[in-house]
């Protein structure tokens, strides 16, 4: 066999093992991966949703938010928004402390009569989340200039 084929036969095969690796980690990903639809998206594609549990996501609109009990269970309804269209949501359960009005919020379950039933809800946060008791790492290190010797 010629050198040229060698390496010919070698791109090849480096080739598709390039080509291989990537399908399996995107096939693997695949179900892992979780995205979630906007209120818009959602009434766009309103026939078109998927029979499984789904993810929706967007702003807790101010002033929507009403709770109320339901047999042994805390209940809360509130209205999301993507700035172009609002959903109703229902959601019986723990309510993460991170929730209220004007937040990011995901909420996980499926639609019925036109209102999102949640079985999962997700507050979402900023990226300077800073949890209570913490101290922030500015103020630590203005404490600590006066004990480092100069």
């Amino acid at each position: 066999m010629k050198r040229w084929h060698r390496r010919l036969i070698i791109v090849c095969i480096a080739i598709s093992s390039f080509f291989i690796a990537a399908f399996s980690a995107v096939y693997a990903f695949n179900d892992n991966i979780v995205f979630f639809f906007t209120p818009s998206q959602l009434i766009e594609k309103m026939e078109q949703l998927p029979k499984k549990d789904f993810r929706v996501g967007g702003m807790v609109v101010a002033g929507s938010v009403v709770y109320s009990v339901s047999g042994e269970r805390d209940c809360i309804r509130f209205l999301i928004t993507d700035m172009k269209a609002e959903l109703e949501v229902r959601f019986c359960g723990f309510v993460p402390a991170l929730f209220m009005e004007g937040q990011g919020v995901v909420a996980s379950g499926y639609m019925s009569d036109g209102t999102f039933l949640a079985k999962e809800l997700l507050a979402k946060h900023d990226e300077n989340y800073m949890p209570s008791g913490v101290e922030r790492p500015s103020n630590l290190l203005k404490s600590l200039e006066g004990m480092v010797p100069h």
